[in-house]
């Protein structure tokens, strides 16, 4: 299995995700992707991925997500955030210890690395 595949096969729960389940929804996949990856999963090389998988199945996401904000897609903007600038908030990918996903930021470049602790 190869680094987007959960996605892939989850981008139908999208389609009747409301505005605060959206978030929400892409990140319990992240977190099933990062404990599913052999390797480390840096937010550099995961931001890019997941944003050409669902600009490739727009027609699967809500239309207000595809809408644009500040000149973007929400969707690319919400995925940007869960893996980067919004992963240490409260419900934020950085915070699923608990579920054995461990998160180091390295504060010279940003990039976070997600790993799965078992």
């Amino acid at each position: 299995m190869k680094f987007g595949d959960i996605l892939r096969k989850n981008l139908y729960k999208f389609k009747k995700a409301a505005k605060e389940s959206f978030q929400k929804t892409l990140i319990e996949i992240a977190s099933e992707e990062i404990k599913n990856s052999k390797d480390k999963v840096s937010s550099d090389f995961a931001i890019p991925c997941y944003y050409k998988i669902l600009k490739e199945n727009e027609n699967k996401i809500p239309n207000y997500f595809k809408s644009e904000k500040s000149g973007q897609k929400r969707y690319r903007i919400i995925n940007r955030n869960i893996w980067s600038s919004n992963a240490y908030r409260r419900n934020g990918l950085a915070k699923r210890e608990h579920e054995g996903i461990k998160a180091i930021k390295n504060e010279e470049t940003g990039c976070i690395t997600y790993s799965y602790v078992n």
